[in-house]
């Protein structure tokens, strides 16, 4: 299923993104002659190939006409040309949008032996189905092997494909310090060869990163210069994609005017012809969201339930979670709020959805990154186990000559294996914390608090103590962000982690369960107990001063919590972890809608809730 914001990201440029790269006018001009006159020479079918790459991000009609023509030639083809066709085929067996088909090519591409610059193409764009699949595993370590085949004499194309896509996979993963090096990588590259092809992309990649960071400033200054390389080099849909990226940013300014003013303009040219549909959909709860900025509340609801009705029809958590937040505050403006309600259940789910994705991309990304170090630290080692060895034997034939040199010797290299290890281990476990802490705030992940709650739910079944689980999400947390920035919302979950610290018990586990939703697993608690817990955190939350962020603002969060039953016979009574977050969950949606700023148990809602 394709979801989440950057898949969307990564659906527009494994369409638009990566082609071979040569002057368009020259390739439409050579190709339709080669086809015209039936020419089989090398040079017309590289004209063929190189056009069909070209218009993959133009024209989809065309590149499916040059296709089928490389197809009647294909027996006659030279092998490399025939790898370069069945590339081409296989990117446009994603246009068509069968993306198994498509990765099944590519995979297959794979298996032959490629030269080193089309075996770099296949990986770079096997990498972005592979995103496209929810594959984050396979994704990032694909990427890193495209990386890692890059040589001296790999083509300077190729190798601004391959920053490009690396920048736009880190970003992916929510390393944004290590997308804008590659962007700032591609950038110096493309200027130094003229290429406005590719300083769109490095613009484009580096003003996305700058705005997931917050700096606005910086994101609005790269988007508009990506808007200008793109039509420089003739790249439309580039063009327009980067624009929706700048809305983005002018959202986050409260540049309203502005988005609705471009946005509208675009929308006429953004069709599933042209465009693909995911980009449709941005556009939709785009322009939704900069038309009740402006006050145009009709306006608005047309267009954001349009973004709604495709992003559920392609199944894009994105657009139906910003859609349906845009729909919700319309209808609560109009005074419906059952409606608004309805809505919010909606916005909930599609964003529950994204955040998980989100976590598991990063997750992937780390694992990557460390299994690619681990497997250069491997290398390494076994260098050394091989010097090991030579010296060993040099150490056995000079053993008749100085017993206790070689001794000597014996105990410098096992000293030096042991720090080895020893550092290896370290690294390890530094591994396993990271895996294990949310880095913002050094409490528990979401990935170790789910973890930890299958245990403790194993543990009461068996005939320990009841547990429960404390939900809790900060009130109003968009409001601190859009007026006063990331920086400070950061800040504020940061404080109410301290806040909230002293008062957990040392057998509870305390963790950032996502956004700025935190949860409390409780062990040996009753519900007279977890109440005490809970209002405990809210007052201490409450009581944050808020002065030392730079900002003056208020901090509240509203609390659902359910503790698991009993037998007849006194003893816990079985319950899925799952089971009791679902029913904490239920709870804060009553703390929310009752007024926030409160603590509710499940066990006291009415049986429907």
């Amino acid at each position: 299923m394709i979801s989440g914001y950057n898949f969307a990201v990564n659906a527009i440029a494994a369409a638009r993104q990566y082609a071979l790269v040569l002057p368009g006018t020259l390739l439409l001009l050579l190709a339709p002659a080669a086809m015209a006159a039936g020419d089989l020479s090398g040079q017309a079918t590289d004209a063929l190939l190189q056009a069909g790459n070209h218009e993959l991000t133009t024209n989809t009609v065309r590149a499916e006409a040059i296709y089928a023509e490389l197809q009647n030639r294909y027996g006659n083809l030279p092998v490399p040309e025939k790898d370069a066709t069945d590339y081409l085929g296989a990117r446009l067996e994603l246009m068509r949008g069968d993306m198994a088909k498509s990765t099944a090519s590519l995979e297959a591409l794979l298996r032959r032996d490629l030269g080193n610059d089309l075996l770099i193409q296949v990986k770079t764009y096997l990498a972005g189905n592979y995103v496209l699949l929810s594959q984050f595993d396979n994704a990032f370590k694909t990427q890193l092997s495209a990386m890692n085949a890059v040589r001296p004499d790999t083509t300077p194309d190729t190798i601004m494909e391959t920053l490009s896509r690396s920048a736009y996979m880190s970003a992916l993963a929510g390393a944004y310090p290590e997308a804008i090096s590659y962007s700032v990588r591609l950038h110096d590259m493309a200027k130094a060869l003229n290429n406005n092809r590719y300083l769109c992309r490095a613009e484009a990649e580096h003003g996305m990163a700058e705005r997931a960071i917050g700096d606005y400033a910086k994101s609005e200054m790269h988007l508009l210069a990506a808007r200008d390389y793109c039509n420089d080099a003739g790249e439309a849909n580039s063009a327009r994609f980067a624009s929706q990226h700048l809305a983005r940013t002018w959202l986050a300014m409260g540049e309203y005017d502005k988005v609705v003013t471009m946005l509208e303009r675009m929308e006429k040219f953004i069709t599933p012809e042209n465009y693909w549909a995911l980009g449709v959909a941005d556009n939709q709860f785009l322009l939704a969201e900069g038309l009740v900025g402006i006050g145009d509340w009709d306006k608005a609801r047309f267009v954001a339930a349009k973004g709604l009705k495709l992003g559920q029809q392609i199944e894009y958590p994105m657009a139906v979670r910003e859609a349906s937040k845009t729909l919700a505050n319309i209808a609560a403006h109009d005074g419906d709020y059952a409606k608004a309600y309805e809505y919010i259940q909606i916005h909930l789910a599609a964003a529950k959805s994204v955040a998980d994705e989100t976590e598991a991309r990063s997750l992937a990304y780390a694992r990557a990154r460390y299994d690619a170090e681990d497997k250069a630290r491997q290398i390494t080692d076994l260098q050394r186990e091989n010097r090991v060895l030579a010296l060993e034997q040099a150490l056995r034939d000079q053993e008749r000559r100085n017993a206790y040199m070689a001794a000597a010797v014996a105990l410098v290299i096992i000293i030096a294996l042991c720090l080895i290890l020893y550092r290896m281990r370290r690294q390890r476990l530094l591994f396993r914390q990271l895996a294990e802490t949310d880095s913002l705030t050094g409490v528990s992940s979401r990935h170790h608090v789910l973890a930890a709650g299958e245990i403790l739910a194993t543990a009461s079944e068996n005939g320990g103590d009841r547990m429960g689980v404390i939900l809790f999400d900060l009130d109003e947390f968009k409001a601190i962000n859009d007026t006063h920035g990331h920086a400070a919302g950061d800040w504020a979950l940061r404080a109410v982690a301290n806040a909230c610290r002293p008062h957990i018990r040392g057998r509870d586990v305390f963790g950032r369960f996502g956004g700025e939703e935190f949860i409390i697993l409780c062990r040996d608690v009753t519900p007279a107990s977890a109440t005490t817990l809970a209002e405990r955190c809210r007052k201490a939350i409450a009581a944050i001063n808020t002065q030392d962020s730079g900002a003056i603002f208020e901090l509240s969060a509203s609390f659902g919590f359910a503790v698991s039953g009993v037998r007849d016979d006194g003893t816990p009574a079985p319950i899925r972890i799952e089971t009791l977050i679902r029913k904490a969950d239920d709870a804060l949606y009553q703390a929310k809608a009752g007024g926030r700023n409160q603590v509710v148990d499940h066990a006291v809602l009415p049986q429907i809730i």
